[in-house]
């Protein structure tokens, strides 16, 4: 089985900040909220962890890891889509043609394409989706959309698919 977790609440996530791969740590909220998943998910055992390496995310696969024992093994390909200029602003002071025009045109920006990060996630996921472990992926919200989009045949990445709260666990596999 393979289950999706997305890391614990951020200043940045409440203040409705573009984070990217900028290392915002987990605030008191989000620490509690990986406590929480860490109790929710004492009933299943994973045998391996994977996490992106930004604090957030590895800080709640390390509290969700403190029962379980798991190995666990910080991913590149786990991090979130990087937004280049974009990175620390509040996404909800922009204009929606502004957002469109940064996923239309990353490079504009200095940041990743979504076909990019589609491209690395599902390279991670495809090393691990046959697995016979019982393997847990602590993640972000744009490492979500894009094995949502993969998993479910959807042809295009898009910003405004289906997203995940934080410390949210989701059955993939």
């Amino acid at each position: 089985m393979i289950y999706f977790i997305r890391h614990g609440e951020t200043d940045y996530n409440k203040e409705h900040r573009y984070q990217g791969h900028l290392d915002i740590p987990l605030n008191e909220v989000g620490i509690k909220q990986a406590e929480n998943a860490r109790d929710e998910l004492a009933g299943f055992v994973f045998d391996e962890i994977y996490s992106s390496p930004l604090s957030r995310a590895k800080k709640t696969a390390e509290i969700i890891n403190e029962k379980q024992g798991a190995v666990l093994v910080l991913d590149d390909r786990l991090k979130e889509i990087y937004g280049g200029t974009s990175q620390g602003q509040r996404l909800s002071d922009w204009t929606e043609d502004e957002i469109k025009d940064l996923h239309e045109n990353p490079k504009k920006f200095g940041a990743e394409s979504s076909a990019a990060l589609c491209a690395r996630v599902e390279e991670f996921f495809k090393e691990i989706e046959d697995s016979d472990k019982n393997i847990l992926i602590v993640a972000h919200g744009g490492v979500y959309r894009a094995l949502y989009r993969y998993l479910n045949g959807i042809d295009e990445y898009h910003f405004e698919m289906k997203g995940i709260k934080n410390a949210t666990a989701v059955f993939l596999k």
